[in-house]
């Protein structure tokens, strides 16, 4: 569903429109009666259609109701318009972090103060049971008045819920996403701590943790490799800076920060001079976070050999068993330079740890 600015929806007059994703259109609208400008998000399926779908946002829409933070982006209401579910928000001004990277960097003083003021709002979402799932920098909208908000928070969760149903998706953004989201493995409210930790990475560096050529390359560093020191990078990030993050990216979860809240008042007891807060050299070159979308597995046009699309789809369904959504990009690698569909199956069980690997080969040879 599509508004036109200038027409009226229930009790608000759209009045221009502020963005369009793959799951909603944001606009800007005016209440009539209170003539207050706010946010109107429209979920873009038709939710008749999709009963399942309708009950995840609604149960989600509900859980955002019982948020209630300076730092969460505040739902007014919600209702049904043409079979579409609306969702009418606090309209949030700004510069999203994101943005602000690319243009100028942010100081590393204004970065930890940043991250005090989200991981606040996170222990909030936290003791509710409300995990958002999706930390990154184009989620947090810095105000004029220095507030900083957290955007998409609850929806995100009820979109995740849909997609991580299905073998061999994934959701968040890559370089922002725990190792357990990579892997596909159940998440608690750890998963945010990490993706906090990585985007005051991103702030205070001007460099993401983990970069590569692909999300396959991306998504396995996260799972696999350390970072960089970031005083490497920054050798004005003082060792207080440094040790907070080091533990809040943690590949294990039970040795990260437990809470949002004691990640926070390991950063409130860092003491940073004035000097320390010049923007550095090279965080307004940060590319847009844009998730590059896992590939389906279809044989290459370089394949040795020509194989069943339907057989590749069970190979991957399996693989991603144990590896989570990556198996779409590793079997789409395989079956470029397998010779043959037992070569093909040695190359996945290979990604496969030792102690499964000969149960996993038995499941598939037969394709």
């Amino acid at each position: 569903m599509s508004f036109k600015v200038g027409e009226i929806v229930a009790d608000y007059e759209i009045t221009g429109v502020l963005g369009s994703g793959g799951m909603s259109t944001v606009y800007q609208v005016r209440h009539l009666i209170s003539n207050r400008a706010e946010a109107m998000k429209v979920l873009l399926p038709n939710l008749d259609s999709n009963p399942d779908l309708a009950e995840r946002f609604m149960r989600e829409i509900r859980m955002l109701a019982s948020l209630s933070h300076p730092g969460i982006a505040m739902l007014h209401t919600a209702f049904r318009e043409r079979n579409q579910l609306l969702m009418v928000m606090e309209l949030v001004k700004g510069e999203t972090v994101s943005t602000i990277l690319r243009r100028k960097g942010i100081g590393l003083s204004d970065a930890v103060n940043l991250t005090i003021q989200m991981l606040d709002a996170l222990a909030h979402a936290h003791k509710r049971n409300v995990i958002h799932r999706d930390i990154k920098p184009s989620n947090i909208m810095l105000t004029p008045a220095g507030q900083t908000k957290l955007l998409d928070f609850g929806i995100a969760r009820a979109v995740a819920d849909v997609q991580i149903t299905q073998k061999g998706t994934t959701l968040g953004s890559f370089h922002y996403m725990s190792p357990e989201q990579a892997r596909d493995l159940p998440v608690d409210h750890r998963t945010d701590i990490y993706s906090a930790g990585v985007t005051l990475y991103e702030m205070a560096t001007g460099k993401r943790p983990f970069t590569g050529r692909d999300s396959y390359a991306v998504m396995r560093s996260h799972v696999e490799q350390d970072p960089a020191p970031p005083e490497s990078i920054n050798p004005r990030i003082p060792r207080g800076v440094s040790h907070a993050l080091a533990r809040a990216l943690m590949k294990n979860p039970d040795e990260r920060f437990q809470t949002a809240r004691a990640f926070l008042e390991s950063l409130k007891a860092i003491q940073l001079a004035p000097s320390e807060n010049a923007p550095i050299v090279g965080s307004p070159s940060i590319p847009p976070e844009t998730p590059t979308p896992v590939p389906s597995a279809q044989p290459g046009p370089g394949a040795a050999i020509a194989f069943d699309p339907a057989a590749l789809q069970r190979l991957t369904l399996a693989l991603a068993d144990h590896m989570g959504p990556i198996a779409a990009i590793l079997v789409k690698r395989a079956a470029k330079t397998a010779a043959s569909w037992e070569e093909l199956c040695e190359a996945a069980a290979s990604e496969v740890p030792e102690c499964n690997r000969d149960a996993f080969l038995a499941s598939v040879r037969q394709g």
